[in-house]
């Protein structure tokens, strides 16, 4: 079934709590909504898309913390973190309690994260402790290096995510090389019940225009209630909560089924925010089409051409991390949702995946053969002797 490409997000724009922390936790949040909508933008396609910017922001954030130099630079502009590290961790370290701290019954909503380390590979206690504390990671030994052990170590890091994630997301590490020396993955997990479900006797069969005249069929639900809505000549905007009012899925509707590239061309995070203003309690006929997607992608090449190639390639500077020259090698995102009558369950995983940088391979003069050979004055260039080997005995 080919849908309309959404994002889905939780509409979070203010909170009640005293002191410089709410100041903290307010700019990760504004900061990770605005790569949110700056990382649409380059990875949209003609096909269905979801993703959890929330996933991609906080494998990265725990990367960040080990960054340094040019490396942490390009990276605090791209993600839009704060360059000040120290008061960038507190923050999300602040945000993450408060998500968890928001969680109420009919909805589920985990985050884990966790840093899988080569086991040879030494990496900094003060870097360690930081993904400990401010991003409650765990941390798991592995051997990168042997082949049947990387095998191994693919298929536990593979389990813990599908465990995290309440097995919907697998094998989001298809494999990996000998360079590899640490990865961070964040796994999200949401299940929501709708506040107002629709009612299943009036889901029915309807056409979904795709766009330049194609139609498909889809499975709607529809209903009937006092929802936070808009609309002008643009646009319809909907707010449908899930129970206890704290999570909800908002959606943009265009007024024409062809107006979905210029939607997406408007769709910066202060669009987003002054369309969330306008909403007002409304009743509202709704009729959406059940649902269900998993996309997996490689953001590597995104995230460079955003602004942070430098993260990527040979000069990297995470000595943050480890005095290991090390590099990230990819990052890899694969999310899943299913939107139905009773609610929304979703899910995600992000990996970053750290390697050694390459490294010129050493000279190998093996002199197993003849050779000619020469004994010179270094301080005047003479050569003083000079030979030629056929065989050494």
């Amino acid at each position: 079934m080919q849908l309309r490409k959404t994002v889905i997000l939780a509409a979070s724009t203010s909170f009640i709590l005293g002191g410089m922390n709410a100041q903290d936790l307010q700019s990760v949040v504004n900061g990770n909504n605005k790569f949110a909508f700056q990382l649409y933008a380059n990875i949209k396609d003609s096909g269905n898309l979801f993703y959890s910017s929330f996933s991609i922001s906080t494998a990265l954030a725990m990367t960040y913390a080990g960054a340094r130099g040019e490396t942490e630079k390009q990276m605090s502009r791209t993600m839009d973190f704060n360059p000040a590290q120290s008061i960038f961790n507190n923050g999300y370290k602040n945000l993450l309690e408060k998500i968890k701290s928001d969680t109420v019954g009919g909805v589920i909503l985990d985050i884990a994260n966790s840093l899988w380390a080569e086991q040879s590979c030494k990496f900094l206690k003060t870097y360690i402790d930081i993904t400990n504390s401010d991003y409650m990671s765990e941390l798991k030994k592995a051997d990168f290096v042997h082949d049947d052990n990387r095998v191994k170590a693919v298929k536990e890091i593979n389990e813990w995510v599908e465990q995290k994630t309440e097995n919907k997301i697998n094998n989001v590490v298809d494999h990996l090389d000998a360079t590899t020396r640490l990865l961070l993955i964040n796994a999200i997990y949401f299940k929501g019940k709708w506040k107002h479900q629709f009612p299943k006797n009036d889901t029915r069969e309807q056409f979904f225009n795709s766009g330049n005249g194609a139609k498909v069929s889809a499975m709607f639900m529809h209903l009937k209630n006092s929802f936070n809505y808009c609309e002008n000549t643009f646009v319809k905007a909907i707010s449908i909560p899930y129970i206890g009012d704290k999570t909800s899925m908002i959606a943009f509707l265009p007024n024409s089924s062809n107006n979905i590239k210029q939607l997406e061309d408007s769709l910066t995070y202060s669009f987003y925010l002054k369309t969330l203003r306008l909403l007002k309690p409304e009743e509202v006929f709704l009729s959406i089409p059940k649902f269900k997607m998993t996309k997996k992608i490689d953001l590597s090449g995104a995230l460079s051409k955003m602004g942070m190639p430098i993260a990527f390639g040979d000069n990297a500077d995470f000595s943050g991390m480890s005095n290991e020259q090390l590099k990230i090698n990819k990052v890899l995102h694969e999310a899943y949702v299913d939107v139905s009558e009773e609610g929304t369950e979703a899910a995600a995983a992000t990996v970053v995946e750290v390697g050694a940088t390459s490294v010129e391979p050493l000279p190998f003069f093996n002199a197993d053969h003849p050779f000619i050979f020469f004994i010179i004055d270094n301080q005047s260039g003479s050569v003083l002797f000079m030979g030629k080997v056929m065989n050494p005995n």
